[in-house]
């Protein structure tokens, strides 16, 4: 078991316009995925203007499965309808594996 965490930067001022898009329209978007999200942030301090989703995953096959379907659902209409919305407020993207440690409560 392993957790995935997508951080998005977002340019500056637009993070409740993406909060908003998100909200409204995309998290229907991605359900169908079946990607398991544990949470999302949004950074206060440090780095600004940034989402982190955590994503938790069974196995790389799984997540390699999710991704594939991802891919898929990224040629309907909807998810470029809302892709439109969503990649201009977008300035990076990064994705990091998480291991939990042997006594992490998360494990």
């Amino acid at each position: 078991m392993f957790y995935e965490m997508r951080t998005y930067s977002i340019a500056a001022q637009c993070v409740p316009n993406y909060l908003d898009v998100m909200e409204a329209r995309g998290n229907a978007m991605v359900a169908p995925i079946k990607a398991h999200m544990v949470a999302q942030f949004q950074a206060e301090i440090g780095r600004l203007n940034q989402i982190i989703s955590l994503y938790k995953y069974d196995s790389f096959e799984q997540r390699a499965q999710v991704r594939a379907q991802a891919v898929e659902r990224s040629r309907s209409d909807e998810f470029k309808d809302v892709s439109s919305l969503i990649r201009p407020l977008l300035v990076d993207m990064e994705s990091r594996i998480l291991l939990p440690t042997m006594f992490s409560p998360m494990r």
